[in-house]
């Protein structure tokens, strides 16, 4: 460990960055005993996992929990699932048919209110939709959508069916699409054609219609109209649609934009309009969709990462991942049925996905989602005017809350209770601003697109270290390793590694094996982060392994630069990036 380390880790480890839970919290936990729980794993991981699959629905049992062959596990083997069951059916056929599932808030002041039973009937029908469309199980749709309740409704409409959805944030350009596209060899791709961001009108289609121009594997473009001025060539369907209404869920009619299409037609290649259908008539299709029954390690999702050099790589998640995120939402977020959870990252993005949709909808808890960008008055008066009690950002966000508003506590009304971050290390001046002007808890965590879960956390029912990243979340055999594999002392800092025993863990890079052999090294799957653990198992962040500055021969990482930058009041962001010398 060089010396700018030690001094990055001395000066957090110090008393007054560590709290031990209120005791009233501690006594209230879902998890009272998060050391026995990770011991119960460690000493028999089948009977753990076993236990933790039995808390949703199974279409069929497995025969055998897992199977490892010395490169690749597989779980639940023999069993058969959807995750749209456990997300859906399981609620809305049930006492919570007429609960709000989420609150839906656009950028324009919108406000959109479903049901666990609205929901389901719209995925059914969009699900039936994409059937009529010829989507079958193993396909795959790329959904480039804004956070739009249409976009949620088309992934889970893909699921439903065994399809394989791939969102990708609205934010990326055409080159980047197009990239996510060829990449997956997509059959549909689903878009809106218009988002909003601060107040302006961004063109979605244009950007789709480049990047599917003379791609013969893209079928058909559904496309979500919200711009009356966008064309449509009215594609007749599959199937003959009902004409059930569509509950909540309102949309444009096709047959309003005639006049729109004839003034457009010159300016859109034919090609692309040819393919192209309305979303809206995929949602007249009835009501009712048997979920696909998918074995458990059958394809749910491929998101894809931006790496700095190369192509983006489409990591691979299963229906599985499911067990995973049921019992961290549970035993890290802490959410119980009385909680109001907001998530702020987009669905294109890993924890938007996993933890900002899929967690809180398989316990059957109601989620915020909300269309626009950052804009600190309106999260402010989103957190208070909803009654917010969770929410999950990053350190990002947080220090530009507190850059831009300062100390506004005794102003406000605000009724969180647990402040969650994850994307980049959280230092201690920014968790201090958040506790006292929320007067809530803040809790780092630490995981990763490939993970697919928390691998690491702070917890509401144990001592907290700010500036940690936490302890190892039961069920993840976490530790710190050499470049030769070989387990470190603590103190010392290495490489953060995981044992690949976390059912979670991604199954590889679509169409790419050897990015997939890349991340594990003598048995351990590789973070690519430098990190250390403590006496008290606490494990501290310290930089990206291939992001390292040298400095007269000291390795010196961005995050100890940035902290050293963000402890003067005047600044509200930073970043370091090394250069090479010559």
């Amino acid at each position: 460990m060089t010396a700018s380390e030690s001094d990055t880790i001395e000066k957090f480890s110090h008393k007054e960055n560590e709290y031990p839970p209120p005791r009233i919290v501690a006594e209230n936990a879902l998890l009272k005993d998060a050391k026995a729980e990770y011991e119960r794993w460690r000493e028999n991981p089948d009977a753990f996992w076993a236990a933790e699959a039995e808390k949703f629905v199974w279409l069929k049992k497995w025969d055998k929990v897992s199977s490892f062959d010395g490169v690749n596990h597989e779980w639940f083997v023999g069993g058969k699932i959807n995750i749209t069951l456990n997300m859906l059916d399981r609620h809305a056929n049930l006492d919570k048919r007429d609960k709000i599932a989420y609150i839906w808030l656009g950028e324009n002041g919108e406000e959109r209110k479903v049901s666990y039973r609205e929901l389901l009937e719209s995925v059914c029908r969009f699900a039936n939709g994409l059937k009529s469309l010829n989507v079958k199980k193993g396909d795959r749709v790329i959904i480039y959508m804004p956070l739009t309740i249409e976009g949620v409704v088309a992934m889970l409409a893909c699921a439903r069916i065994g399809a394989i959805h791939s969102v990708v944030y609205a934010g990326l350009g055409q080159a980047a699409l197009r990239d996510r596209i060829v990449d997956a060899d997509a059959k549909i791709v689903v878009a809106g054609d218009v988002g909003f961001r601060r107040g302006k009108t961004i063109d979605l289609k244009s950007i789709v219609d480049e990047a599917v121009k003379d791609f013969p594997s893209v079928e058909k473009v559904v496309l979500f109209r919200r711009s009356t001025e966008t064309p449509t060539n009215n594609s007749t369907l599959a199937a003959e649609p009902d004409e059930i209404s569509h509950g909540s869920l309102e949309y444009l009619d096709s047959d309003k934009n005639e006049s729109a299409i004839g003034e457009r037609d010159s300016f859109v290649d034919a090609d692309i309009l040819d393919r192209e259908i309305d979303f809206a008539d995929l949602m007249k299709f009835p009501a009712k969709c048997e979920a696909e029954a998918m074995d458990a390690e059958d394809i749910l999702f491929i998101l894809y990462t931006s790496g700095t050099t190369g192509l983006p790589k489409g990591v691979v998640h299963c229906h599985q991942i499911q067990e995973r995120l049921i019992d961290s939402a549970k035993t890290v977020l802490q959410l119980e049925p009385d909680d109001f959870f907001w998530c702020s990252a987009d669905a294109g993005w890993v924890t938007g996905l996993c933890y900002g949709i899929f967690a809180p909808w398989l316990l059957g808890f109601p989620i915020l989602i909300y269309e626009g960008e950052f804009d600190v008055h309106r999260w402010l008066d989103i957190l208070e005017r909803n009654q917010v009690t969770c929410f999950y950002t990053t350190p990002t966000l947080l220090r530009l809350l507190r850059n831009e508003v300062g100390d506004i506590s005794k102003h406000r009304n605000f009724a969180l209770r647990r402040v969650y971050s994850v994307g980049e290390l959280l230092n201690p001046e920014v968790i201090k601003w958040a506790e006292r002007t929320f007067d809530a808890r803040v809790f780092d965590n630490y995981w990763q697109t490939e993970t697919g879960s928390f691998i690491i956390a702070n917890r509401p029912n144990m001592l907290v270290k700010r500036g940690a990243m936490g302890k190892a979340v039961e069920g993840v055999q976490v530790s710190i390793i050499d470049n030769s594999g070989r387990e470190v002392p603590n103190g010392v800092v290495g490489d953060i590694a995981i044992r690949p025993t976390l059912t979670s863990l991604f199954k590889g890079c679509w169409n790419f094996p050897e990015a997939t052999r890349a991340w594990f090294r003598a048995g351990w799957y590789i973070t690519r982060d430098r990190g250390k653990r403590d006496a008290d198992d606490y494990f501290w962040f310290m930089a990206r392994n291939d992001n390292v500055i040298m400095c007269q021969a000291q390795r010196i990482g961005p995050f100890e630069v940035e902290n050293a930058l963000l402890s003067h009041p005047a600044i509200a962001e930073s970043a370091a990036v090394g250069a090479k010398t010559k």
